[in-house]
């Protein structure tokens, strides 16, 4: 499969609900689209502001949050998908250019992005026509390789060995193909950020890495 860079491609903002508190808005460039995101993401690469693909606004939700007991809230609709977790916050995508986030009390950007670049961003991805996996993907030689499989069956730390050999990330975790062309699927870059366990960190030591934090 072959990597490309994507074309920009503007949408219009939806405008801000009254009433909704104002947050600094920051730009980023991630799987070819150009992000405006009221949440920090310094996963992600930034962008100068201009014409928005997607837009991520922080506000409250008029959706039921989940009791402490369930933990989670998840809502799979045609018009709308909806994902809540008790401790962090919640999420509602109801197009394909526009996530709304309620955190919960609390909460700071860097737990809102756990989720925020994992599941809901592949549930946008799915909704502008694009096949999402759960998986690990590296260029290589000008084609691109993937990587599958179970949580913590190993997909992140194959990445990382194959970065260690000379190869360039494409994406981790949440790998977007686009098949408009049926023969020849692309794989749409995400961002440079990869998720290891300690001891596979530990191991496999990537030279010029920013070693993060754990959420």
């Amino acid at each position: 499969m072959m990597p490309r860079n994507e074309p920009m491609a503007a949408y219009s903002d939806n405008p801000r609900p009254h009433g909704r508190a104002m947050r600094e808005r920051r730009f980023y460039r991630a799987y070819g689209l150009t992000i405006a995101s009221e949440v920090m993401l310094p996963e992600l690469q930034p962008a100068p502001p201009g014409a928005a693909d997607v837009v991520i606004a922080v506000g409250a939700i008029d959706l039921p949050k989940p009791a402490p007991e369930a933990a989670t809230d998840f809502r799979f609709e045609a018009d709308r998908q909806y994902l809540a977790w008790h401790a962090v916050g919640a999420f509602l995508i109801t197009d394909s250019n526009r996530i709304d986030i309620e955190p919960a009390p609390g909460v700071d950007d860097a737990l809102l992005a756990f989720p925020l670049l994992g599941p809901v961003m592949a549930l946008l991805l799915h909704r502008r026509g694009l096949l999402v996996l759960h998986a690990s993907a590296i260029a290589a030689a000008g084609t691109s390789a993937i990587f599958m499989g179970d949580k913590g069956a190993g997909k992140s730390t194959t990445a990382s060995a194959m970065i260690r050999a000379g190869h360039r990330l494409l994406t981790d975790d949440v790998v977007a193909l686009d098949l408009a062309n049926p023969s020849e699927p692309m794989t749409v870059p995400g961002f440079p950020q990869i998720k290891l366990a300690a001891d596979a960190a530990a191991a496999i030591s990537l030279g010029e890495a920013e070693v993060r934090p754990q959420v």
